[in-house]
């Protein structure tokens, strides 16, 4: 009796590992694991955009571009992307009127249509010559309603070279429920700082020339969202909770910076005697901050301005100007300290 009852048990031991065993082994069998060349997840940031969720590797910047996706990195390389109606499969249906419907609109097709397949996902493009340059138009596949419309400079890299980091890019689309992430949600994802030869730029904060090139970065002190800006003009940022508003831009002629600051404080009826100067990341910061109070209605307004300019080459002033309707914080120059921490580009 014993024996049997031995038995039993040792059967129940065995059944119950062999069970344990075939779950783990079915476990494994639907981990996927993540390509070599992904990056991790920790690496990448969850970008939404009508309906689509991209996960962009840190390396990578992301802006919006009234309906489109700005992705571009420090090296140059950027791409405009978008979610377009209809499903991929429905697009190539007409993907013969491509290049005809370009040309219909005066641009000049400079490629034939072609298509490659990069891990069982289609790439459909061809090549536009604009006033900007060379495009790369790229289709591809997003949604089960929807597919990607991309455009890329055609300059610099053959199609091979463009497709492969599109690919890295889109490759991890998944269609969501969320909204779309707004820019002050970007900006707080993007927000931590990157070392750049041993001093601290935040990765948003830059000028280009009219070739697209970055050509200038500064910090973005804690709190500040980027806002309108027409690029390689004027940059704006607001703190929302500070109550501050900020304008950059970047000045050109004959004037230097501590001229472009005395002739404000003279339009402005402050005192030359005001104006003030601070060596900030090896530049002199020149700068003055005035305070008005307006009546109205019998209620008293107070407006607080900050003005400063640095030296740049080539006969460029960097200009900031914040004001504040409410917050005396406007007035000090702790307020702006890292828009003010500039470093050229080469």
């Amino acid at each position: 009796m014993h024996q049997k009852r031995n038995e039993i048990i040792a059967i129940s031991i065995f059944t119950a590992a062999l069970v344990l065993l075939l779950i783990w082994i079915g476990l494994l069998c639907f981990i996927e694991e993540e390509p070599e060349d992904m990056p991790a997840a920790e690496d990448r940031m969850s970008v939404v955009l009508d309906g689509m969720e991209l996960l962009v590797p840190r390396e990578y910047h992301c802006y919006p571009a009234d309906s489109d996706l700005l992705i571009y990195n420090n090296s140059g390389f950027s791409i405009r992307l978008g979610v377009r109606e209809d499903s991929y499969e429905d697009f190539l249906l007409r993907k013969d009127t491509l290049i005809p419907d370009v040309e219909s609109k005066g641009y000049v097709c400079t490629s034939a249509l072609e298509e490659r397949m990069i891990d069982n996902r289609s790439y459909l493009f061809f090549t536009i010559d604009t006033e900007d340059g060379g495009l790369y138009m790229i289709y591809s596949n997003a949604g089960s309603d929807s597919h990607f419309g991309i455009l890329v400079d055609a300059d610099e890299e053959d199609p091979d070279e463009v497709l492969e980091r599109i690919h890295v890019l889109i490759d991890s689309a998944q269609e969501t429920d969320q909204e779309n992430t707004n820019i002050y949600d970007l900006l707080l994802t993007q927000a931590g700082p990157v070392e750049h030869e041993n001093q601290v730029f935040y990765s948003n904060g830059n000028f280009r020339d009219a070739e697209g090139r970055d050509i200038l970065t500064y910090g973005i002190p804690e709190g500040f969202y980027a806002g309108s800006s027409r690029e390689g003009e004027i940059q704006n940022y607001t703190n929302r909770d500070a109550a501050i508003y900020v304008t950059l831009s970047l000045k050109s002629g004959e004037d230097s910076a501590e001229e472009w600051i005395q002739r404000y404080m003279e339009f402005s009826h402050v005192s030359q005697i005001n104006g003030k100067q601070e060596a900030i990341n090896g530049r002199t910061v020149y700068y003055f901050s005035e305070e008005h109070e307006r009546i109205w209605e019998e209620e008293r307004e107070q407006y607080y301005y900050f003005y400063a300019a640095i030296d740049l080459e080539e006969g460029l002033v960097y200009w900031l100007k914040g004001y504040s309707l409410e917050n005396e914080k406007a007035l000090e120059l702790e307020s702006y300290t890292e828009f003010l921490t500039v470093e050229e580009l080469d």
